[in-house]
């Protein structure tokens, strides 16, 4: 009777943790499995539109926010985007077949550097067309609204949760990168977009890592090995130094990152992996600070000036 038991409790711990199939994964990590509907840009601040890092680093504009939570170092970032004369600008992935899965799904990471900056027109919208039918759905939707004030101007950005092409009120979106996942019927050949339109300075949107999952027909996993063994669908492993949890292996401490194992630290400043170091004549993070002719560490010669402004002369004024 206890193997019985034994037995039965196996297949329901089995069943609940059912594992999907990832089908494709975009991460921006390279420039590759995906084109941009016009040239990305940038004007070094505030107008641009392009794949980008977190950090002091070629082609990062220098207003850009710094996103936590990413999967990988690239991701794509837009701020006004109509400042080069295109209203709005798009991302399509190549054609996805997920014609033998069941059970599909679409995530996607997003955040938003510009609080309280945006309007009812802003958007950023993931959506996608089956079976080159020419019809695209939307599958996720992000609007701007001021809910505190009851207006559509210099909100945040919040997800439309009821796709009726406005913001539901929730928790907005941040810096830190918030994983949506959304369900496709019947899928086939996918093609996947995400739309952008953000028309004023201090509006920036980033997103990142877009997967698309699924349960593939008729397989079973059968390695002892595998995190899902005894489960429909292809077999799934723990990444690198983690267990099927994610939690960090004994031994390998999370970095940063959130890399187990990962070697990546925080700088002076707090920004993980960056560059800044103790600097400077006075020791402080990123500081250029030098000593003066007088010695005065950031000083400007003002301290040891004789009587005709010559720093450690020795001419008096005798009048």
């Amino acid at each position: 009777m206890f193997s019985h038991f034994r037995i039965l409790l196996i297949s329901i711990l089995i069943s609940a943790f059912t594992f999907a199939d990832t089908i494709i994964q975009q991460s921006f990590e390279s420039e590759t499995g995906y084109s941009f509907s016009d040239p990305t840009y940038s004007d070094g601040s505030g107008d641009y539109f392009l794949r980008s890092q977190n950090g002091d680093v070629d082609g990062t504009p220098s207003g850009m926010h710094t996103y936590t939570g990413l999967d990988g170092d690239w991701f794509i970032v837009g701020e006004d985007v109509d400042s080069e004369g295109v209203s709005e600008f798009t991302v399509t992935l190549d054609e996805v077949d997920a014609s033998a899965y069941s059970d599909v799904t679409v995530s996607i990471l997003v955040g938003s550097g510009g609080q309280q900056k945006f309007d009812t027109s802003d958007h950023l919208i993931l959506e996608y067309d089956n079976n080159n039918s020419g019809i695209f759905t939307i599958l996720g939707a992000f609007y701007g609204y001021d809910f505190a004030n009851g207006d559509g101007t210099n909100g945040n950005l919040y997800e439309d949760t009821d796709l009726d092409g406005s913001a539901d009120d929730g928790t907005p979106l941040g810096t830190e990168m918030r994983t949506f996942t959304y369900s496709i019927p019947e899928a086939g050949l996918l093609d996947l977009r995400v739309r952008m339109k953000m028309d004023s300075g201090d509006e920036e949107v980033a997103y990142d890592n877009i997967v698309v999952s699924g349960t593939l027909s008729g397989v079973t996993c059968d390695d002892e090995n595998a995190c899902n063994n005894g489960a429909s669908g292809s077999c799934t492993y723990p990444d690198t130094n983690e267990d099927c949890l994610g939690n960090c292996l004994d031994g390998f401490p999370a970095d940063c990152a959130g890399t187990c194992g990962g070697t990546a630290v925080a700088d002076c400043a707090g920004t993980c992996g960056g560059t800044a170091v103790l600097s400077g004549c006075d020791n402080v993070c990123a500081s250029t600070a030098v000593e003066d002719t007088c010695g005065v560490c950031g000083g400007n010669n003002s301290t040891c000036t004789d009587d005709c402004g010559v720093p450690n002369g020795n001419n008096i004024d005798r009048d």
